[in-house]
């Protein structure tokens, strides 16, 4: 039998050619799939993961199919057409870095829906994505001006990773980070350096947070975490003195068709004048200078979408039902919890650039209140 790759009924899977027979086999059904070995009973074969590729193994269940008939291919004859070939330099790389993608956008800039931006999305990068950025001009409702935001991520220099964010009127943030360690087998995979810094307040402020993250991933366990220590000095140019020290981490177990996690963040942030605030579901911002905040939840498919438009760009993923319960304890000694149920749904939209998800839930507050929360949580892939 001879094994291949195709993409029949748009099902991009295994097939399988009979020699014997002459008949065709699929061997994988929807998702995924690539490069595939038969051994015994089992089908070993390359799919997608969030980390990118990875080899999984299902039981062999071929169906017979039958190919749809389409004309044969013409063999192009190359000696008729007018090919310049001449050297290139990095000048070519970077003839794309015009804008790509301009389309009118609305965008919500508070998670409650309240207020909404309505612009102009721009995106480009060369032609080897080394450099990528994107642009979002709007006009600020509340304020009655014009806003320019721009994003810029550059992997020029390898294995370095930076990116530069501009805030109309407001910040400058930028962030360095190296991998300092990679592996692909399980257990230890990540460890990486960074360095976050912010010029904010007017651009009075100046925040410097270096910092790192380490991730042991298995096959259906992931853990991770991160600590940063910001910190702000006259001497550097800052307008406060200033030390904090912040932490996350994450369990992500693959649980019966889903997934279990475990959030948790903490950090203590005495010396700004600006209180930090932090929130869970159910609540409005709580303050506090000081502050330790986990969250359980199980997440499953509800069904998948799969649908999107191309003018305005936007596609709907797959939609989820989420149980959660939510826990957060002051520097007051004041604690807050919350459990209950969401609906959330995966929507990308700027060919993918942008990553929204609409969440619609219910929660049980600590004062035995219900409360219904919507809102929209933006973030762009980098």
């Amino acid at each position: 039998a001879l094994l291949f790759a195709a993409n029949y009924g748009k099902v991009y899977g295994i097939y399988c050619y009979g020699l014997s027979l002459g008949q065709v086999y699929q061997l994988t059904d929807g998702g995924y799939a690539d490069h595939g070995v038969v051994i015994g009973e089992n089908l070993y074969f390359k799919g997608m993961s969030k980390r990118g590729f990875d080899v999984y193994r299902s039981e062999l269940h071929p169906r017979q199919i039958e190919t749809p008939k389409t004309a044969p291919l013409v063999k192009p004859d190359f000696r008729e057409m007018e090919i310049s070939i001449r050297r290139g330099g990095y000048g070519d790389v970077v003839k794309t870095l015009v804008p790509s993608v301009r389309v009118p956008f609305v965008l919500p800039t508070e998670r409650d829906l309240s207020a909404w931006a309505y612009g102009l999305l721009f995106l480009g990068g060369d032609a080897t994505d080394e450099n990528i950025y994107g642009g979002f001009l709007y006009r600020d409702p509340d304020e009655e001006d014009m806003v320019f935001n721009l994003l810029w991520q550059s992997r020029f220099i390898t294995p370095l990773d930076i990116s530069f964010f501009y805030d109309y009127k407001n910040s400058f943030e930028y962030t360095v980070s190296y991998p300092a360690f990679l592996s692909l087998e399980y257990g230890f995979s990540d460890l990486t350096l960074f360095l976050d810094g912010r010029i904010f307040d007017g651009l009075a402020r100046k925040e410097f947070a270096p910092g790192c993250g380490i991730r042991l991933r298995y096959p259906y366990t992931v853990l991770s975490a991160s600590f940063a220590l910001p910190f702000e000095r006259q001497a550097w140019g800052s307008d406060i003195h200033r030390s904090a020290q912040r932490m996350a981490c994450s369990l992500q177990q693959f649980l019966a068709g889903g997934e279990f996690r475990v959030l948790g963040q903490a950090y203590v942030d005495r010396h700004n004048p600006e209180t930090p605030d932090f929130s869970i579901r159910g609540y409005d911002a709580v303050e506090s200078r000081r502050a330790l905040v986990l969250s359980t939840e199980y997440v499953h498919r509800l069904c998948q979408l799969r649908k999107g438009l191309w003018n305005p760009n936007v596609y709907v993923e797959d939609l989820y039902w989420v149980i959660f319960a939510d826990y957060a304890w002051t520097e007051e000694g004041a604690t807050h919890y919350s459990v209950g149920c969401e609906l959330r749904l995966e929507a990308k939209a700027g060919l993918g650039f942008l990553q929204l998800v609409p969440k619609l839930g219910i929660a049980l507050t600590e004062s035995e209140k219900l409360q219904v929360f919507f809102g929209i949580s933006p973030s762009i892939p980098i």
